[in-house]
């Protein structure tokens, strides 16, 4: 069918690019709907860069930046709750161990499985969060997704106030719809899962750069600083809730220091930016070490440092780099064994890697396979959340949802990687930049650990400010935000 399809709709450049591009992209096991998936990509894409001709101003609509925010917190409030309030699904599997984890916090009673949370600790992190939800509002089936959709619309404001500060009104509203519509993660707020609440905290530490750098030159010693300690408490949770905030630090230095260059005062600039780093590195660090002590404090025992049992997924090559029980199960008996010895689980972990070592060394693992591979688990497909819904959603009804949300995704990446080549191409040094830089840090960081399609939920407000700059209408040339722009909107 989608070979008939490609013929039938390959009479333009356009179409056999986007064929290729999902071809790519798209597993094996989905192209089924190839056909139609193409066919949506293409009326996605079609109605998204409608917006980019569209004569309408914002400036016509009689309305403040204010309203407009609180008109698309509403809007995005109202997407998200009716879908958590129409699908309920019981914790399971990971899921559940944050639940419990968080309720065992809230009651102040012995925490289950509490060697288990020692091993892997970023599962305190998230759970910490929702015992206090807990504590206020109690532990009913929909208090948990009834927090994703508070972060999720706290996640959108950001994202607005992001492409607000980069490109411009009209791309911070066409980003938000974006965030609002986005299939996937309107799904995932069923879940307990931390994914909405660290990448809500990565993008407040994203706003708040991207703040410095539209002010660089103007702010104080001491505003540059309490930017820096918001940015860094923001990252040091988010990293305690899933271990990747580094990524962002690194993108941050990369274009600070490199990338990023100002045409007003340059010296004052550059110090700004100097404080920025320096007191949010301080304060990441110091977090993260406060914290580490605060769960050994909790749990009664060391914790793991070393992510060895996630590196040893990463280099299964019979699974693409994937979770599976073989790795699982020689995890679980070591570590049984370790605790009647009365081994912390670091040495647990310590012992991985030395399992990944002999992996390294005696097994004949295609290295250029393996890599491909884990990219196209990563990025492939962002129907993943719909797996894990299992008899929540219909067949009938998950199938075409599957769809909807590949394309969709499919979409936003598309025009966010023509945007990219674009930027690129002019040698254009826009804060963007940060954000592309952060997807290439998460690739790679993914192309050594355990690899999971869910895992790139954090990219993908990257990839939809990306997208969104495309919609930005300016008079000069120069996309530089340190510099002044009069935008259109």
């Amino acid at each position: 069918a989608s070979v008939s399809f490609y013929h039938r709709t390959a009479a333009t450049p356009f179409d056999r690019v986007l064929f290729i591009f999902i071809t790519f992209f798209n597993k094996p096991e989905l192209r089924i709907n190839m056909s139609i998936t193409i066919l949506l990509t293409v009326i996605f894409t079609s109605l998204i860069l409608l917006f980019k001709w569209n004569k309408i101003k914002f400036s016509q609509i009689k309305m403040s930046k204010i309203s407009i925010i609180f008109v698309l917190i509403s809007i995005c409030f109202l997407v998200k709750w009716l879908w958590v309030f129409n699908f309920r699904i019981e914790p399971i599997v990971d899921y559940k161990v944050f639940y419990i984890l968080a309720t065992n916090l809230a009651e102040n009673t012995d925490i289950v499985r509490a060697r288990y949370v020692a091993a892997f600790p970023h599962i305190f992190g998230y759970s910490s969060f929702l015992s206090v939800i807990f504590k206020v509002f109690g532990s009913g089936e929909l208090v948990a997704p009834m927090t994703n959709v508070v972060l999720t619309c706290i996640s959108m404001t950001l994202i607005f106030g992001i492409s607000y500060n980069i490109s411009g009104l009209r791309s911070a509203v066409l980003s938000s719809l974006l965030w609002i519509f986005l299939p996937s993660q309107t799904v995932y707020n069923m879940f307990s899962l931390s994914e909405p609440l660290y990448t809500t905290l990565l993008l407040l530490a994203w706003f708040i750069c991207t703040v410095l750098l539209k002010k660089c030159d103007q702010l104080s010693i001491y505003k540059s600083a309490l930017l820096g300690v918001i940015s860094g408490l923001a990252l040091g949770y988010a990293n305690s809730t899933r271990p990747i905030a580094i990524i962002v630090i690194i993108s941050f230095f990369i274009y600070l220091f490199i990338l990023s260059f100002s045409d007003n005062d340059f010296r004052r600039s550059l110090k700004n930016k100097a404080i920025f780093f320096i007191v949010t590195l301080i304060v990441y660090f110091a977090f993260n070490n406060a914290f580490n002590s605060y769960i050994e404090k909790i749990l009664g025992q060391e914790i793991a440092s070393t992510p060895g049992i996630t590196l040893l997924f990463g280099f299964n090559q019979a699974t693409s780099g994937g979770w599976n029980t073989e790795d699982a199960s020689e995890f679980s008996l070591r570590n049984d064994q370790d605790e009647i010895e009365g081994k912390s689980v670091n040495e647990t972990q310590k012992h991985m890697i030395e399992l990944l070592k002999e992996r390294l060394l005696i097994e004949d693992i295609d290295y250029s396979k393996l890599m491909f591979n884990k990219f196209s688990h990563l990025w492939s497909h962002d129907s993943a959340a719909l797996g894990y819904a299992h008899d929540t959603i219909a067949d009938g009804l998950k199938s075409k949802l599957i769809v909807i949300s590949n394309a969709f995704y499919y979409s936003i990446v598309l025009i966010a990687l023509i945007t990219s080549i674009k930027l690129m191409f002019r040698r254009e040094f826009n804060p963007l930049l940060i954000f592309m830089l952060f997807v290439i840090g998460l690739t790679f960081a993914h192309s050594i650990a355990e690899v999971a399609p869910r895992y790139h939920y954090a990219a993908m407000p990257s990839f939809i400010i990306i997208a969104s700059f495309i919609f930005k209408r300016v008079t000069n040339k120069t996309l530089n935000t340190n510099k002044k722009e009069r935008i259109e909107n």
